[in-house]
């Protein structure tokens, strides 16, 4: 009986000292918040619209074994543009030189011109299980540092490009393709429980 009270009296002791131990990480993880607060951390990059380019994404529903597979729809190659990307860099990003000015650039050639979203959307609507995202408008880093989705590498099937015009009878003028990352989606399980 005397040994249960006393190791009632042990587990007490320690239960108290976990609990006051763990009010000081507390207290003291409040102050390292706070001194985070004050420290100037650096801001995200504002972004500037890019008036008349647009980008577009489509959700598929069964894509290489994955569910609801989000890609974002690029322009495959800059041949024939039909528009010159450094006619919509805006004043401030004029003075862009060497590899931020290069990628700025390519990321705008990977966007399209209104005409070109409408063709892209009734091509696309005709795929089974797909949804054809709202157009939205092209964005840019202010301070240069926006990079082409063209320029992403390609891991083992798991990230990769999905190139449309290589479909039979493929109907649009420009080649788009589209850029998926599987690590972000669900694998589609069988009856059995097994992934297909």
């Amino acid at each position: 009986m005397k040994k249960q009270k006393h190791n009632k009296k042990i587990t007490s002791k320690l239960k108290q000292e976990f609990l006051d131990e763990a009010k000081e990480l507390k207290v003291k993880f409040a102050n390292e918040l706070l001194e985070i607060d004050g420290l100037d951390l650096p801001e995200s990059p504002k972004e500037l619209e890019i008036e008349g380019l647009f980008n577009i994404d489509i959700k598929i529903g069964k894509f290489h074994g994955y569910t609801d597979v989000i890609m974002t729809i690029l322009r495959w190659d800059a041949d024939n543009l039909p528009f010159d990307p450094e006619k919509y860099l805006s004043e401030c990003l004029k003075c862009l030189t060497g590899d931020k000015k290069y990628y700025t650039l390519k990321w705008l050639e990977e966007s399209f011109l209104m005409d070109e979203i409408v063709q892209i959307k009734k091509y696309l609507g005709t795929f089974k299980n797909t949804i054809v995202g709202v157009p939205s408008p092209c964005f840019i880093n202010e301070d240069g540092s926006s990079f082409p989705i063209g320029g992403l590498p390609a891991s083992s099937g798991e990230t990769d490009y999905y190139c449309f015009f290589n479909h039979p009878n493929y109907p649009l003028t420009f080649r788009i393709a589209g850029f998926f990352d599987l690590r972000q989606h669900e694998k589609i399980e069988s009856k059995e429980g097994s992934v297909e």
